[in-house]
C-alpha cells in the first residue's frame, strides 16, 4: 500500500506525527488482524506491506487513514484531508514478491537520499530498523521475507539482510547509490 498526503504535504515531518501513525497502523494491525511485513514513512507518503488474512483491506485501511487523520486534525485544529485519495495497492502472489515489495520499502529512504545505504538499518521511520533493534510493534512478522532469501531472524541474518540490500540498492564503496 502507498498514499501520499494531499497536495503532497509534509505529513510525517514532525516525529510526533509518525509516532501517531504508527501507533494508529498497530491498533489496526491488532484490530483487523493483519500480518505486516514492513513499512516506511517518509516525509510526504507511506509504504506498507501486509497481508490480510479475513479479506478485510479496504475496510482496514479507511480505518487506518480515517483514524489518523482525525487525530491529526483534531491535535493541529485543522479540518479536511489529509491524504490525497484512496490507497494504491498491488496483489503480492507469493513469498519472493513479498521480499521483493520489502526490499523495496526498506530502500526507500535510501533511494530517496535521506539516508545512505549504510545507515538504513537505522532509519527510525522503517519496519527495519524496529526489526534489527528488536523493538517491533505488534503483527510486525518477518519471517516470510526472511526464509525466501534463506536468512533467519538473528544477529547475523540481519547483517545478511542489510548486505542483501547494499546489493540490490547497488552502491559504490562511498555508500552512493548508483542504482536509484
Amino acid at each position: 500500500m502507498i498514499n501520499r498526503g494531499n497536495y503532497r504535504s509534509d505529513v510525517f515531518k514532525s516525529s510526533g506525527a509518525a509516532d501517531s501513525f504508527l501507533k494508529t497502523l498497530e491498533e489496526a494491525v491488532e484490530k483487523y488482524g493483519w500480518i505486516l511485513f514492513g513499512y516506511v514513512l517518509m516525509r510526504n507518503h507511506y509504504h506498507l506491506a501486509i497481508e490480510t488474512p479475513r479479506g478485510n483491506l479496504s475496510g482496514g485501511m479507511h480505518w487506518l487513514q480515517s483514524t489518523f487523520s482525525t487525530r491529526f486534525n483534531r491535535f493541529r485544529g485543522e479540518r479536511g484531508h489529509l491524504f490525497q485519495g484512496r490507497f494504491t495497492s498491488a496483489v503480492l502472489e507469493d513469498d519472493h514478491a513479498v521480499r521483493r515489495v520489502v526490499d523495496y520499502i526498506h530502500l526507500n529512504p535510501v533511494r530517496a537520499k535521506v539516508i545512505s545505504i549504510k545507515k538504513v538499518g537505522d532509519f527510525r521511520l522503517s519496519s527495519l530498523s524496529r526489526l534489527t533493534q528488536k523493538t517491533g510493534i505488534r503483527g510486525l512478522d518477518s519471517r516470510i521475507w526472511m526464509e525466501a532469501l534463506g536468512l533467519k531472524k538473528t544477529v547475523k541474518g540481519w547483517r545478511k539482510y542489510i548486505l542483501h540490500l547494499e546489493e540490490v540498492c547497488g552502491t559504490n564503496e562511498d555508500g552512493v547509490v548508483r542504482n536509484a
